[in-house]
């Protein structure tokens, strides 16, 4: 196992010279033949070695005894050990997930923490090729594309996963050449999980009566795949950045094979919301949608608003609330703008404006268009309707209700950004004057 997890390093580059490396150890086979595998090495590439223990708290005094294990197994090699224990089966419940998923959250939250303390920079953790296979027959079975079945990678970030391509059996084997005396979760046995039941009864199944080597095989097609899914991301990734801007992409540019289209589709949703939750559904709804070119269409995914706009399929995130008169002091913060009043500073521009302060009326006040607006925009006679005007000034729809107003107890004084309202501009009678800014919040 050991000259199999050195080849899997060397290959895959995992660890380099010096490097600080937190190791995930639950106590059981892979994770104790793991940790003392790195250990083997660690003089070779002076590496520095912390372990990281999570007990779950859902098998009483096992859990316990899996945390008691570690502790002394890390002592024993002289290793600084970091045991934590959650109640992962109250936190699921608070988080409203599974508790695979919550155990799964917590457990990177402590790697980070671990990382962060030891000043370390990878981590380490013991899946081995069984488990890719587990995971491929599982994703099969509810349905999956190429990112499902291409399953865990040798490296993603700072994780590592020298085991990946080791079968179990070569792992406990090694064990008990090194007289590691691992703990046994009981509940791997029981057949009442998905996994379990693929693991005890399936595979063996499979191995029976159809390829002995079927681990093996499932795991030299995660490989293909991998390679095939890299090409195509790397494809994905030129048409987004030719194609995609801020907010919009052309529908000429969008003729593309369904393969390709739903992966800008999906990048787009990660770019702006998160794809964590976003159906295959969901879309296909908005392919249909770039499909059809009917203009007017949208769809709404957490938030992010897809819509047909002529010869464009615009994205954008839903404005839900807007901004109610609020009284206006020295700044303002909106949607990522800030609107400020300055000393006098004698401009006029799109974003700063200079207005004769003994015009405005009462209070001043901030907000966001409502029905039947109207202002009289610098250099016109009479008033015009504020959406005709944001129509002129080619203010896209769904940008319309984010513009901020500023204004007094009786008109709009500034259409911030576009517009001085004419009511309000200095002139050769003016005494006193005061200055606004639109710009950017600083990030």
């Amino acid at each position: 196992m050991l000259n199999q997890m050195i080849q899997i390093i060397k290959k895959n580059n995992l660890i380099d010279k010096g490097d600080k490396i937190v190791v995930a150890v639950s106590g059981g086979a892979d994770s104790t033949a793991l940790l003392h595998g790195l250990h083997s090495i660690k003089n070779d590439y002076d590496l520095e070695l912390y372990v990281c223990h999570l007990n779950h708290q859902l098998r009483g005094e096992d859990a316990d005894g899996d945390a008691t294990y570690v502790k002394k197994l890390s002592d024993l090699l002289g290793l600084k050990s970091y045991i934590f224990s959650k109640d992962i089966e109250n936190l699921a419940k608070d988080m409203k997930m599974s508790f695979e998923e919550a155990a799964r959250e917590v457990r990177y939250e402590l790697f980070d923490y671990v990382l962060k303390e030891t000043g370390s920079n990878k981590v380490a953790v013991a899946q081995n090729m069984n488990d890719q296979a587990e995971t491929i027959l599982m994703r099969l079975f509810r349905g999956s594309g190429l990112e499902g079945l291409t399953a865990t990678k040798f490296k993603r970030g700072h994780i590592i996963r020298p085991l990946l391509g080791i079968r179990r059996r070569d792992i406990e084997k090694y064990c008990k050449e090194h007289d590691l005396m691992y703990r046994t979760d009981h509940t791997n046995f029981e057949t009442d999980y998905t996994r379990n039941k693929i693991r005890l009864e399936l595979i063996p199944y499979i191995e029976k009566n159809f390829n002995e080597k079927v681990i093996e095989k499932l795991f030299d097609t995660t490989q293909l795949l991998t390679e095939d899914l890299r090409f195509i991301e790397t494809y994905v990734e030129d048409v987004y950045n030719r194609c995609v801007k801020k907010e919009s992409v052309l529908l000429s540019d969008l003729e593309l094979e369904n393969a390709i289209l739903s992966r800008v589709l999906r990048k787009i949703i990660d770019q702006q919301v998160s794809l964590k939750g976003v159906s295959y559904e969901s879309v296909k709804e908005i392919m249909d949608m770039v499909r059809s070119q009917k203009h007017g269409n949208e769809k709404n995914v957490k938030g992010l608003v897809f819509k047909i706009s002529y010869k464009q399929l615009l994205f954008y995130k839903k404005c839900t609330n807007g901004v109610e008169p609020t009284l206006f002091d020295r700044y303002f913060d909106y949607n990522g703008n800030r609107l400020e009043q300055l000393d006098s500073v004698d401009s006029n521009s799109r974003d700063i404006v200079t207005v004769d302060r003994d015009k405005i009326k009462g209070s001043l006040f901030i907000r966001t268009r409502k029905p039947g607006d109207r202002f009289s925009p610098l250099n016109m006679k009479g008033t015009k309707k504020l959406k005709d005007f944001l129509i002129d000034q080619k203010v896209p729809v769904h940008r319309r209700d984010d513009v901020l107003l500023l204004c007094d107890e009786e008109q709009i004084i500034w259409v911030a950004g576009y517009r001085l309202s004419d009511l309000y501009k200095v002139d050769s009678h003016t005494k006193n004057k005061i200055s606004f800014k639109l710009s950017k919040i600083p990030e």
